[in-house]
């Protein structure tokens, strides 16, 4: 069985293909930051308090449930997409849109405003694309009627013309 994992673009995280999550064939998307993977949460003891640390995983860590066969490959597309304002968690407030303008990073904390994309195929031909900033995939297609594994997968990159003759 192939098992081709691939890294983000900006190398902040991998997807690991091939992996179990309770029974259920998933991707694991691995944080570079402290090489954490998010997994199940941990049951909280009567001496632990409400701490919120337990239920922290870094940027990027995530399993991608959805195939009911193994994945068994995966490849990040080599272009970053702009998240629109309206998809982010909130809008910034006055304060925080004025100190955004003054600073562009946000002093390493923190997700990116930027989403990455991630193609996964499985045994039985199917491919999911998935968004780094949703938690369900874009889209899933059937790739192969014959029901083979898809046992790789490649980006293209497909250049429009606006019409003009300036290109």
């Amino acid at each position: 069985m192939f098992r081709r994992i691939s890294f983000a673009p900006d190398g902040s995280h991998v997807c690991g293909t091939n992996a179990t999550l309770k029974g259920k064939n998933i991707a694991a998307m691995i944080s570079r930051e402290g090489w954490a993977a998010s997994g199940p949460s941990p049951k909280k003891s009567s001496s632990q308090g409400d701490d919120d640390e337990s239920h922290h995983h870094p940027p990027g860590a995530a399993n991608l449930v959805g195939h009911k066969q193994p994945v068994v490959s995966s490849r990040h597309c080599p272009v970053f997409f702009t998240v629109p304002s309206s998809k982010r968690k909130r809008p910034p407030s006055a304060e925080e849109a004025s100190s955004d303008s003054e600073s562009d990073d946000n002093g390493g904390d923190g997700e990116p405003e930027y989403a990455t994309l991630v193609a996964l195929g499985d045994k039985r031909g199917f491919v999911t694309v998935w968004s780094t900033k949703s938690s369900r995939p874009l889209f899933k297609m059937q790739c192969s009627e014959s029901r083979c594994a898809v046992t790789d997968i490649s980006w293209g990159l497909v250049r429009s013309s606006k019409g003009d003759g300036d290109d």
